[in-house]
């Protein structure tokens, strides 16, 4: 079960990951997958936004490889945001983001309820 989970958190940050650079780099793919699908082109303050968004994400994926709690705790907070937000967006497309931050969210309870065992 842990390995799956491990796979699961892994590919659904780089899916996370793909489709936030996708955002930063302006590709009209992301346009309805992202920010409720309400740009025609994303506007340079939004791009920004994603970078920070790209940097948290590799951040969440490090914390979560090297199983450092306290930032697990914080992503495990900012995941289930994360999906709530996905979730109540305009754009049908982009209510499929909430399941990668789903998984990430249940990867890194996982990964913390088992850090408290120990």
């Amino acid at each position: 079960m842990k390995k799956f989970l491990n796979l699961a958190f892994y590919i659904a940050s780089a899916w996370s990951l793909f489709i936030v650079s996708l955002v930063v780099l302006n590709i009209e793919w992301a346009l309805p997958r992202a920010a409720g699908g309400q740009f025609e082109v994303f506007p340079i303050w939004l791009r920004l936004l994603y970078i920070v968004n790209v940097a948290l994400l590799s951040l969440q994926v490090f914390a979560y490889a090297k199983q450092r709690l306290r930032m697990l705790q914080f992503f495990f907070w900012l995941s289930l945001a994360s999906a709530a937000v996905n979730l109540i967006s305009r754009s049908p497309l982009e209510r499929w983001n909430a399941l990668p931050a789903a998984i990430s969210e249940f990867s890194i309870f996982v990964l913390m309820r088992d850090f408290r065992k120990v």
